[in-house]
């Protein structure tokens, strides 16, 4: 995959570019990835590596080998690492680790670059955040949008898109009894991950993880990190009442490193309501002492003395009314106190306008003790379109946004226009994504000022287009950037001109990739580990052409490729009247065989009653013999290597004096 990126900034008349090259080679059952690309940002320039890794998938044992930079998941309470070195991890997740975003701990996310990020409240486009690298606190997130149900869709600057939720009410129970997940590493750790380069530590370390159903209702982990100059261990349980919608969750853990020993410990509870009007509630607690450690913290950053409580509540009141309310409450060190609980009321209109009214009352160290109201608008045009507002008195912020999104098909185009003002300081923004046949392209322009009327102080401009090279079969491609797998489609050598098209679906003309001036059709959304239909045709065949069902079911091993050719050179037909003898052939039928077709497979022949009769699928220059049932009657058909595709024989005779078969 290659990205361009350039952004102008006047507010420092500087222009930033980047190029991206990021993709991935698979040879047998091994698969080499690779990140990197050439950065121009300020006074620094270069080509930069910001991770590789060769991995080997054990798909029949969930099992996956990894040796190079590596990302690991562990106990929500510790959160991942970041490793130079070799891991082996088991789990029925599909494993993806070179995202954009990585989710550190219970309620963080981890941006290696910047991004944008679009947030989805109950389905519905609330806002849109343009994020730098680092690392992020989601806990308040539904306190400011007013959701139990959030989704993010993140965008970082090479064009790469991933979606994370974070639903509050969420079943943490993906272990059967029985089944197992772990992962263990020993590398050197990253000390930093949102540069170019990877920074590796002097010495080593041990992580490890293990999680294990004991029974359906019992889920029981624990995890290991082993440094020289520290060791941290944790435990977790997690129980689904018998005959109650609950389910408890509870986890610690101490970290003894050369100069003090820390300690950390959650606990949470989730009520799943039944039917579409019960409550739901969930709560949660999590405490981190000042001298608690992990190798994230080595290799990343250190932490401060946490305590962060949340809880969260929702009840349908009608059939499209419910309630909502929630608080947070967050200490980090001895600076940082903040607090907030809100409550509202959710309505979905006939017209599928959907309005929230509320209260949020909240005290912190630069605000003080404020009470102020909160409202919502958002309204769905269609599948594609939708407008949203807010505003929050006590945060002093209102954001408006419209937003049509853009289509997985050739030639769709997606926009988004926006309004924030937060504190007094304005800023606005637009988007435009275009879909083509073989690049994604992306413009945007963002304005900022202290208010409205000195928008325009600050302006930034954004070009980005990105493309993509694959190879499989034998064959080459260009097309839009592949998130994981791929499939290149081609016409059959013997159809010269005709285009092949693909996708998820094909109507209405629309499509998501196609053959053409610059080669065969190249669809890259394919994802490892489950089963897709592809859709393939011929865009516009003259001729009567066999391409078989039309849909291709796949289950794609990871980063792995397939090569489809639509149609064949098998699509000649010869009809005409056969006689036996003086009289018509009525309603006789007999197989049809290649003769020197190998690739030819037996079909049916018969007659109608007045000894019409057709053949289809025959190869030009080829011979086939048609053998009459019940007798030894047979006459052959050769197909010119020239010519018109339909054939019209005439009439045939063969002799009317029967031959009985032994």
């Amino acid at each position: 995959n290659f990205v361009v990126d350039t952004r102008y900034s006047d507010a420092t008349d500087t222009v930033n570019e980047t190029a991206t090259l990021f993709g991935a080679a698979r040879w047998n059952d091994f698969v080499l990835e690779f990140d990197g690309g050439y950065e121009d940002v300020g006074e620094e320039a270069g080509f930069y590596r910001r991770s590789t890794r060769l991995l080997l998938d054990d798909r029949d044992n969930s099992r996956r080998y990894s040796l190079g930079d590596v990302r690991l998941n562990s106990l929500d309470l510790i959160g991942g690492s970041f490793l130079g070195g070799a891991a082996i991890e088991h789990g029925r997740e599909v494993f993806n680790p070179f995202q954009s975003v990585f989710r550190t701990g219970q309620n963080e996310l981890q941006l290696d670059e910047p991004a944008t990020i679009e947030v989805f409240a109950d389905g519905q486009l609330v806002d849109t955040l343009v994020l730098d690298p680092g690392r992020y606190d989601v806990s308040q997130l539904p306190l400011t949008y007013g959701s139990n149900n959030l989704k993010f869709v993140i965008t970082d600057s090479a064009g790469r898109t991933q979606v994370s939720d974070i639903d509050l009410f969420s079943d943490p129970f993906d272990l059967g009894k029985g089944e197992t997940e772990y992962n263990a590493a020993i590398g050197y750790p990253i000390r930093g991950t949102t540069g170019s380069e990877p920074d590796y530590a002097e010495k080593p370390v041990f992580t490890g993880y293990i999680r294990h159903g004991v029974t359906n209702r019992v889920v029981l982990g624990g995890a290991l990190q082993a440094a020289e100059d520290l060791t941290t261990v944790a435990a977790e349980a997690r129980y689904f009442a018998s005959g109650l919608p609950v389910s408890i969750e509870a986890s610690a853990a101490v970290s003894d490193s050369s100069t003090d020993t820390g300690e950390a410990a959650r606990v949470a509870l989730n009520y799943y309501g039944v039917g579409k009007s019960a409550r739901r509630f969930a709560v949660s607690a999590t405490y981190e002492s000042e001298a608690f450690e992990t190798v994230a913290d080595v290799s990343i950053f250190g932490r401060q003395k946490t305590l962060a409580i949340n809880a969260s509540y929702a009840q349908a009141v009608g059939k499209k009314t419910t309630a909502v309310a929630g608080l947070t409450s967050v200490e980090r060190g001895d600076d940082y106190k903040a607090s907030s609980i809100y409550g509202e009321l959710l309505h979905t209109f006939d017209n599928g306008l959907r309005a929230s009214a509320g209260l949020e009352y909240g005290d912190d160290n630069r605000r003080g003790e404020e009470v102020g109201v909160r409202v919502s608008l958002a309204h769905r045009f269609g599948p594609r379109s939708s407008a949203n507002s807010r505003y929050n008195s006590r945060r002093d912020q209102f954001a408006a946004n419209f937003s049509r999104s853009m289509e997985n098909r050739v030639g769709s185009l997606g926009l988004d226009f926006g309004y924030s003002e937060i504190e007094g300081n304005s800023s606005a923004g637009f988007n435009a994504n275009f879909t083509g046949n073989r690049v994604e392209a992306r413009a945007g322009y963002y304005s900022s000022g202290e208010g409205i009327g000195d928008l325009g102080d600050e302006n930034v401009i954004l070009l980005q287009a990105g493309t993509s090279i694959a190879y499989t079969g034998g064959q080459t491609a260009i097309g839009r950037p592949i998130a994981d797998s791929f499939v290149i489609a081609k016409s059959h050598d013997s159809l010269e001109g005709e285009k092949a098209v693909l996708g998820s679906t094909l109507s209405n003309s629309q499509y998501e990739a196609s053959s053409g001036w610059f080669g065969p059709a190249l669809l890259g959304d394919l994802y490892a580990f489950s089963n897709q239909d592809v859709q393939y045709d011929l865009q516009s065949a003259d001729t009567p052409v066999d391409i078989g069902t039309g849909v291709a079911t796949v289950n794609p091993p990871y980063r792995s490729g397939y090569l489809l050719v639509v149609g064949s050179d098998a699509h000649y037909s010869v009809v005409g009247s056969l006689y036996i003898g003086e009289e018509p052939a009525s309603l006789v039928s007999g197989l049809i065989e290649g003769v020197d077709d190998k690739d030819f497979e037996t079909q049916s022949f018969f007659t109608n009653s007045v000894g019409r009769f057709a053949m289809m699928g025959l190869r030009p220059g080829k011979t086939y013999r048609v053998t009459l049932s019940g007798t030894q009657r047979q006459f052959t058909i050769e197909v010119p290597k020239d010519g018109p595709s339909m054939i019209h024989k005439g009439r045939i005779t063969i002799p009317a004096q029967q031959v009985a078969m032994s």
